[in-house]
């Protein structure tokens, strides 16, 4: 089953992600949007962010 998440905000200082975890695992499909206007000096937004794929 496809899973879908959207971060959607004017301005990031720090950190944002759509879709964050320590591990995704089995069968399907993982979408993560980020629509940002401005990201300030030293900030990250993006859609997905996995540390381990599998088992």
């Amino acid at each position: 089953m496809p899973t879908r998440q959207t971060v959607d905000v004017d301005e990031v200082a720090g950190y944002a992600a759509a879709v964050r975890a320590e591990e995704v695992v089995g069968d399907g499909t993982l979408r993560g949007d980020a629509k940002v206007k401005r990201v300030e000096r030293g900030g990250q937004a993006v859609g997905v962010d996995v540390k381990r794929v599998g088992g």
